[in-house]
């Protein structure tokens, strides 16, 4: 702990914060007239407090304190862990408060109808300073350290599809809803009738509708590369250029935050559901571009000379087959998520296997051009996905892979055929999760209980309500519990 306390003196990407940072955020703050200090819960739900500029100051010295309560509610708002002396992790008894420390590199500022915000994503921590077990951002931060210890740098390119709706009317029009039981969602109706897919007109139609959003979405920096219309009503897919992974999980927390926070106030809903609860919808998917170079910048996914994966890029490819079915739960965390993953859905992966430019497979392989362009693209991702546990079972297992020297298995020709089943239900990928060892030693013991259990209580209630799971056809469950929120 430093002289100034566990604040700003404490980054989460060591030498990257310094005095000259906390000086150029102190300024910067003043010209804005709220900062929000904001972190991912174990849903990758953004949490926050809006904090006057004076009281940032104050935050950047010791950090902010914040309630556990996000940690142990479900989905729905069923509080899922113990708070009491049943609770098996110490800190959250008595529901004390933890600290949220803020990472002064991911400091930015948007202006939206006249008021300035800025925006600092900080990472949980215990009263003493000590990093918090039940920390996502966390795991994601010590799986990028341990790649580096073998001399690689994971990059990460994200391609998040998502919907955007037009909210029926000016104030809140749902019903509220309680511990455990959601209210009704907010009415929405389409915004074109898709099915056109690049269409150039259906695009123009929702850039005039996302206009009055550029101008924070910019803040996120040069990083912003394509938007496009897909194939379902107002659905688009958007992507960004090759991350660090901790700064590519970060990107995602803030521009799904950003798009359903800006969006609302323009009569738009936005909608991350892998199945939205209206007919005529067609799945969103987030798919992961990922690959390894050396600390040096240098291409290592690919051989130099022919451009094809190179030992380590096989490996790497054979891990992430190799776990995908275990750490499911953490590419597709919602009961919604699994729709996806129905025969009337080609494109998304039902079993773990690899292909070259297949896109029916789990893992898309581009490789044979230039070797700093060859890449994986693992294809499985739900766009609710927790950007930090999500990209830290990614990376992790691609690793694991090629630390190990796995022996890159034949690529199949039918991937929708071919290749071990994935979960098929939230409840398949829970008791998957549960028994792995791996995603025990991923996420550390306390955060593997945690997620089982916030899982558990979510799929518990779902099959309470509904008596089971039906591909394809989005219950009313659904729509109430993830309508709003995702």
């Amino acid at each position: 702990m430093n002289e100034i306390g566990i604040g700003a003196g404490t980054s989460t990407r060591p030498g990257v914060v310094n005095h000259r940072d906390i000086d150029a955020v102190r300024e910067a703050a003043a010209e804005v007239d709220f900062v929000h200090v904001l972190y991912g819960d174990p849903h990758g739900i953004a949490r926050s407090k809006a904090l006057s500029p004076h009281a940032l100051m104050g935050a950047l010295q010791h950090g902010v304190d914040f309630s556990p309560g996000p940690l142990v509610f479900d989905t729905g708002h069923a509080i899922a862990l113990g708070i009491d002396d049943t609770a098996f992790v110490q800190e959250l008894h008595g529901a004390g408060d933890m600290v949220v420390v803020p990472d002064l590199s991911t400091w930015t500022v948007t202006e939206h109808r006249g008021r300035r915000t800025g925006w600092v994503i900080g990472e949980e921590r215990l009263r003493n300073g000590a990093e918090h077990p039940l920390s996502s951002r966390r795991v994601l931060r010590e799986v990028v350290e341990r790649a580096g210890g073998l001399g690689w740098s994971p990059v990460v390119g994200i391609e998040l599809e998502f919907y955007l709706l037009r909210r029926l009317h000016e104030g809140y029009a749902g019903s509220p809803g309680g511990f455990g039981v959601q209210g009704s969602p907010e009415p929405t109706a389409l915004v074109d009738g898709g099915y056109q897919f690049n269409s150039t007109r259906l695009l123009e139609a929702a850039l005039d509708l996302l206009a009055p959003l550029w101008a924070p979405l910019r803040s996120l920096g040069a990083q912003l590369r394509t938007v496009e219309h897909e194939s379902g009503p107002g659905q688009l897919e958007i992507t960004f250029a090759p991350q660090q992974a901790l700064a590519a999980a970060d990107t995602v927390l803030l521009l799904r935050t950003w798009l359903k926070c800006f969006a609302r106030g323009h009569g738009l809903h936005v909608s991350f559901m892998g199945l939205p609860a209206f007919p005529s919808a067609d799945p969103s998917g987030w798919h992961l571009h990922q690959s390894l170079r050396r600390l040096d910048g240098t291409a290592v996914f690919a051989d130099a000379v022919t451009g094809e994966l190179s030992d380590v890029g096989g490996g790497y490819v054979e891990g992430l087959v190799r776990r995908a079915a275990e750490y499911s739960l953490l590419s597709n965390p919602t009961v919604n998520a699994y729709h996806r993953f129905g025969p009337a859905h080609s494109l998304s992966p039902s079993r773990a296997s690899w292909a070259r430019e297949n896109r029916g497979a789990l893992v898309r392989v581009a490789d044979g051009g230039a070797p700093e362009a060859a890449h994986a693209e693992n294809r499985i991702g739900d766009p609710t996905a927790n950007p930090y546990l999500y990209l830290a079972s990614q990376i992790s297992s691609g690793v694991e892979g090629a630390a190990a020297e796995l022996v890159l298995s034949a690529p199949v020709p039918r991937p929708q055929e071919q290749g071990t089943p994935l979960p098929e239900t939230l409840g398949d990928a829970i008791e998957a999760f549960e028994s792995s060892k791996a995603a025990r030693e991923l996420v550390g013991d306390d955060l593997h209980r945690a997620l089982v259990e916030l899982k558990r209580s979510e799929w518990n209630r779902f099959i309470a309500a509904e008596g089971g799971f039906r591909s394809g056809r989005v219950s009313e469950w659904e729509g109430r519990e993830y309508g709003d929120e995702f």
